[in-house]
């Protein structure tokens, strides 16, 4: 379900090789998962898919353990992720 109240922040990130209708399935609202980047609004976060993708977790595993999720979602979590490195930032200043 996709969290569309006005407090609501989709997260829509421009890259050379994202696809937006993938990105949109990526939202942010700061009453779910303290405002971690989620899944079509469901409390399972983009990070928490793309560990178990990293760990080398088959997609199918993915998909058997969270079955409301969808392929297309698996693929906006990697987009997701590839649409950040893109982006610039100074992990200092973050840090500070």
């Amino acid at each position: 379900m996709v969290n569309s109240t006005p407090n609501a922040h989709h997260l829509i990130f421009e890259s050379m090789n994202a696809n937006p209708e993938l990105l949109k399935r990526i939202t942010v609202d700061d009453r779910i998962c303290n405002g971690k980047p989620v899944i079509r609004g469901m409390r399972i976060t983009a990070q928490t898919v793309l560990e178990f993708l990293m760990a080398g977790t088959p997609e199918a595993e993915v998909l058997k353990q969270y079955p409301m999720l969808e392929a297309a979602d698996l693929e906006a979590c990697r987009q997701f992720a590839l649409s950040l490195m893109g982006n610039s930032f100074s992990v200092k200043d973050i840090a500070a």
